[in-house]
């Protein structure tokens, strides 16, 4: 879906989105400084030969920029309005044949439909499979990321901003992440906001040999400990 309002941002890194003034997440995107320090993060991490999965896609900021360093994308948004402009973002960027595959669904730990909540306000992002601030909803599609994915001998780099869902997705993604190369990454927003416990979402990776440690958001910085009072970034790596 594209606006009369509407107009193309380009990043200083060459990555191309459709911007909409009445979407906050478009909004900061154009201003340059939305999750600037975990998307410079990514950037040094991703190539070519890497796969990056982004499970919360959104309207395409982490598949653009993944796509742009040359990483082979799977890319997961269950809200129709974000998943539309996902479609006409990695449209906008004229990549590769077969170089970028989305998926207007939501991941967790069954197949089938869940209801959506929506959020009140104009940040699009905040749709969510569990949060409680939400109280309109739509059904939308389910899967587990073990049904949805093929996990190849390359490295996987995977970002996950899923509102609280984040214990779902990982209960339906144990095969894959057992099955990834060592040198695979996982950067997961846990939503303690939404009541999801870090310690929790920790131990699902440790369980599988994954190191755990923490990226600051404002500083860059990884750390052991996950910052207090806030929806910390846990780092989990396939030693």
């Amino acid at each position: 879906m594209l606006f009369a309002s509407d107009r193309i941002y380009e990043s200083a890194e060459g990555e191309r989105y459709f911007i909409n003034r009445y979407s906050f997440v478009e909004r900061c995107i154009s201003e340059g400084g939305f999750e600037k320090t975990r998307a410079a993060f990514l950037r040094k991490q991703l190539g070519p030969g890497d796969i990056f999965i982004d499970i919360g896609a959104n309207i395409g900021l982490f598949t653009i920029l993944a796509a742009r360093r040359g990483a082979t994308v799977e890319a997961f948004e269950p809200a129709p309005f974000n998943y539309e402009r996902l479609e006409r973002n990695i449209q906008l960027n004229h990549f590769r044949a077969g170089q970028v595959a989305s998926h207007p669904c939501a991941l967790g730990n069954s197949s089938g439909e869940v209801t959506l909540r929506r959020p009140l306000n104009d940040n699009y992002g905040m749709a969510s499979i569990v949060a409680r601030h939400a109280p309109d909803g739509i059904r939308v599609p389910v899967r587990r990321l073990d049904d949805a994915l093929c996990v190849s001998a390359r490295r996987y780099v995977v970002k996950v901003d899923v509102e609280g869902a984040e214990l779902q997705v990982l209960e339906g993604a144990k095969a894959t992440l057992g099955k990834m190369k060592s040198g695979s990454l996982w950067l997961v927003e846990v939503h303690v906001t939404e009541g999801v416990e870090v310690d929790s979402v920790a131990e699902c990776f440790r369980q599988l040999g994954y190191a755990v440690t923490y990226f600051n958001d404002e500083t860059g910085e990884i750390t052991r400990q996950a910052e207090p009072g806030t929806d910390p970034l846990l780092l989990a790596q396939r030693p």
